[in-house]
Order: C-alpha cells, then structure tokens, then sequence
C-alpha cells in the first residue's frame, strides 16, 4: 500500500492507494476490499466516460463521514473522484491534456461537511494547471483559480493552506503569509517550517528557540498541551511552546533530576506496560499518540508520587504502527517511542 488515510472517528476504517488500485479497510487493515472496478465506473458528466489508466495520487476521507471519500488520480489525464456511499458509486470531475504526464491533489474542509478543494497540473507542449472547488462532494466543481502550488491543509474555521498562502474565503484571494510553509493546521493552531511557529492561524508568529530536524515534518499534538512533533530521518522529535527542540524521543534525557519514560515489551502486542519516573510528587498526564500526532489514549491524569510508576496500555482496537508516548508533569515532558505489532 503506498498511502493510506484513516477516518479521523475510528482509525479501524482506512481507505488506500497502491500505484493502479484503490482499496478500503474496515478491519484495521486486516483485510482490504478492491474498489478499482467501481472508481474506474465513475461518473464524469460525460457520455460513455470512464476513468482512464487510474494512476491514484492522493486519497482522503471525509472527518465528519466515513462513507465520504475523494481520491485524486493523474497519468495522461487528471482526476478528482468523490463516493458518498463508502466506495459503491463515484462521481467526479476529469482535465484533459497531460501528454508529458500530470500530478493531482485534493484538500478536504474541515469546516464543510460537503466541501473539497482540487487540483492538477498537466504538463505537454503548453502546460497547464486548474484549482477547482467543490460544494457538494463531487456533483458539480467551480474554477477558483489557476495555480500550481498545490493547497494541502485546510483548518477548521475554514481556511485554506497552500504553500506559503492562506485564503481566508475559500481559494478566492490569497495572502502570502509571514513565514516559510504551512505544513499543518489543526484546531487553531498551524506549523510552520522551518523556524517560526502560529498558534492563531498565521496571524502571529514566534520564533522556535532552535532549528527542528532537517526536512522534518511538523505535527501538532494537543492544543491544551502544546506540543509539537516533527518527524524527520532521524527520529520523531519533540517541541513545546515553552521550549525548544529536543534529543530525539528515543534518547531519554541524560539529567538523573529528569522524567523518563519507557515501555516494555517494545515491540508489542496488544498490551504494554508504561513506565515512568518522576523526580518528585506532581500532577501527571501520560498520553499515546499515532505519528500523525493524533492523541489515541489518556493512560493517567492524576497525581502521582516521586519515584518509579506503571500503567497498563493495552492497545486491541489500534492498528499496528509506531506510537509516541508523552509523560507531562508541569512544565516538564519526556517522551518515548513504542511499536505496536500484529
């Protein structure tokens, strides 16, 4: 499987790619289900049309409905393919052209049940590229623009990210923002490679007290928490607001007076045992996220006293993969790495 994207609701429902093929999980990605043939069926407004030499590109589901799905396609032509019945039936839209070859991409609202932004960019003799948006899930499509930097995030008050730029009103103007590129936005809160980071949307910035990883990837954790993860070659690495970027979460702190965290078995299956020790008594949250900074448990929060603690993590109903375990206590985090295998 080259991507695949679970629902924000329960990650046990995943929709995916490989290069010619399109497929969908309900299980955790236990067992998957062909849904090649009906993409290929899509409906494109045009007589005896069918979805030609799929070449799959990106993939999204829908966070407020997991039958809602879009899938961007491109190879001598581009597709935007949407099903609002979890894969059974698909609609879409088709650019015509590309006879060096295309890129497709798409971007969901995550303030718009029924709103997704598209795009392509068609190379051959001239080349050309389109920005469209949709407003309910696929029927119909309106041109916004012709760019070809693809806008990759959306928040969820509606705006839209597409490089350096913002649009505050749906793709139709866009303002150069401050710093760098967006590489996230969620909950009010957006990253920003490779030095600045907004906590309001690209309104204000503040400067990173030091450099994260070369060609990292940022991802925002916990808004009441904030932290940060950038995820890079050599290792995940953590960031707070108050703080700079550490050690990567692998390598415990080295200061006898610090907290550490750590887990076994590592690997794992289905149930570990998280262990943590605290310099003092203090107010403790223990907290599991999945790589795309995605919180999966609480384990503790609560009071505990100064010395060595454990809590069960038992993970049944996750999919396997690599999870970060983050141990706060005030102003203080440490962070570990586990693997959960099947």
């Amino acid at each position: 499987m080259q991507y695949v994207s679970p629902w924000v609701q329960d990650a046990d429902i995943l929709y995916g790619f490989t290069q010619k093929q399109v497929y969908k999980s309900t299980d955790g990605g236990e067992t998957w289900q062909d849904l090649t043939p009906q993409v290929k069926q899509a409906d494109l407004g045009e007589e005896h049309a069918e979805v030609l030499g799929l070449a799959p590109t990106d993939v999204a589901v829908s966070p407020f409905d997991s039958a809602k799905v879009f899938v961007s396609s491109a190879n001598a032509n581009a597709y935007a393919l949407a099903s609002s019945d979890g894969g059974r039936t698909w609609r879409g839209t088709k650019w015509y052209g590309g006879s060096h070859g295309a890129d497709a991409g798409l971007a969901l609202s995550h303030a718009d049940s029924s709103r997704a932004y598209v795009w392509a960019f068609l190379r051959g003799t001239i080349s050309h590229s389109a920005f469209e948006r949709t407003d309910d899930w696929g029927r119909t499509f309106e041109v916004m623009s012709v760019r070809r930097r693809r806008p990759s995030y959306t928040d969820d008050v509606g705006n839209l990210y597409a490089g350096s730029q913002i649009s505050r009103d749906g793709g139709q103007t866009w303002q150069q923002m401050d710093y760098g590129a967006a590489v996230v936005a969620s909950e009010g809160a957006l990253a920003v490679s490779y030095d600045h980071v907004s906590y309001d949307r690209g309104r204000t910035w503040h400067q990173m007290p030091a450099d994260p990883p070369p060609a990292s990837r940022i991802v925002e954790i916990d808004e009441r928490d904030s932290t940060l993860f950038a995820i890079s070659g050599s290792g995940v690495w953590a960031y707070a607001r108050e703080g700079a970027f550490a050690t990567p979460v692998e390598e415990p702190s080295a200061r006898p007076e610090a907290l550490q965290v750590s887990s076994y078995p590592n690997p794992f299956r289905e149930r570990a045992t998280v262990e943590y020790e605290l310099p003092r008594t203090a107010k403790v949250r223990v907290a599991v996220y999945d790589v795309l900074g995605r919180r999966v448990r609480t384990l503790v929060d609560a009071r505990r006293s100064a010395g060595t603690n454990e809590v069960a993590f038992a993970a049944d109903d996750l999919p396997a993969g690599v999870y970060v375990v983050r141990l706060q206590a005030g102003k203080r985090t440490a962070t570990h790495r586990l693997t959960l295998v099947r």
